[in-house]
C-alpha cells in the first residue's frame, strides 16, 4: 500500500479518536505527571491507531471510509465503543475502573484516563461495527458476543500469547502478520455463529477446553510458539 494511503487514513482514524485533543491534554500535564507516564499514555494512544489501521488493512475490500466520511462515522464509532464498555463483564469492568483510577492518581485528567482506560475497547471499534453489520445487529446486542467471543472461545488469550511472540526474521515477521489477519478473521466469524447459536459454547465445551489447554502449553514455550498458534488457529478455522 502507498506510504500516502496510510498516512491519509493515520489521519482519518486520528480524527475519529479526537488525537489532536487527546495529544494537546497530554502535553498540558507538562511538570504535573512523571515525563515516562506521559510518554506511556501517547505510546498507548498510537497502539489505538496501530489496531484500527491493521485491521483497515486486512479489510480494505469491505471497509470504506475517506476522510470526508468521519463526521458521519464519528456517532458510529463512538457509540461501539460504549457499548463494548456497557458489555463488559464485572470482572473486566472492575479492571477497567481500577486502571482508570489508577491514572486519575498518576494525575492525568479525567477525559485523558478514560481514554486510555478504553485503549482495547477503541482499537476493537472497526472490528464490531463490522461485526454488528454483518450480523444485522445493532450494536447493544453485537457488542456482548464479541466481547464472549474473545473471552468465551479463549481468542483473547490467543491474541495476548501472539503479541508476546517475536519473529526472528523477515519471514517470520510475515507469518506472524498472517496470523494476526487470520485471528481478526475468527473473531468476526465467531461473532457470527455465536449470534446464531446462543448455545454455541455450551454444544462445543469440549472443543473450548482442548483450545484452552493448548494455549496454556504454547504461553510455556515463550517467544517461540509462532508454529502451535498456526495449528490451534487452524482449530480455529474448522470450528467457526
Amino acid at each position: 500500500m502507498p506510504m500516502d494511503e496510510i498516512v491519509v487514513r493515520y489521519f482519518t482514524c486520528d480524527e475519529l479518536l479526537g488525537g489532536r485533543q487527546f495529544r494537546a491534554a497530554v502535553h498540558a500535564l507538562d511538570y504535573k505527571v512523571a515525563a515516562q507516564d506521559q510518554y506511556s499514555a501517547l505510546l498507548a494512544f498510537e497502539d489505538v491507531h496501530r489496531g484500527l489501521l491493521r485491521w483497515w488493512v486486512w479489510n480494505e475490500q469491505t471497509w470504506k471510509l475517506t476522510p470526508e466520511d468521519v463526521a458521519k462515522t464519528k456517532p458510529d464509532f463512538d457509540a461501539a465503543v460504549a457499548a463494548m464498555l456497557s458489555s463488559l463483564d464485572e470482572s473486566s469492568r472492575a479492571a477497567y475502573e481500577a486502571r482508570e483510577s489508577d491514572l486519575v492518581i498518576r494525575g492525568f485528567t479525567s477525559d485523558v484516563a478514560a481514554t486510555l482506560a478504553r485503549a482495547p475497547l477503541l482499537a476493537n471499534a472497526f472490528a464490531l461495527l463490522a461485526a454488528a453489520k454483518s450480523t444485522k445487529l445493532a450494536l447493544g446486542a453485537t457488542a456482548p458476543l464479541f466481547l464472549r467471543a474473545g473471552r468465551q472461545l479463549q481468542l483473547d488469550t490467543f491474541d495476548e500469547i501472539l503479541l508476546s511472540q517475536v519473529p526472528a526474521n523477515p519471514w517470520e515477521r510475515r507469518f506472524y502478520t498472517s496470523l494476526e489477519r487470520e485471528a481478526s478473521v475468527v473473531r468476526q466469524r465467531a461473532v457470527g455463529k455465536l449470534a446464531a447459536d446462543k448455545d454455541f459454547v455450551d454444544h462445543h465445551r469440549e472443543w473450548i477446553d482442548r483450545i484452552g489447554d493448548s494455549l496454556g502449553m504454547v504461553k510455556q514455550l515463550g517467544q517461540h510458539g509462532l508454529v502451535p498458534l498456526y495449528l490451534i488457529l487452524e482449530d480455529y478455522r474448522q470450528h467457526t
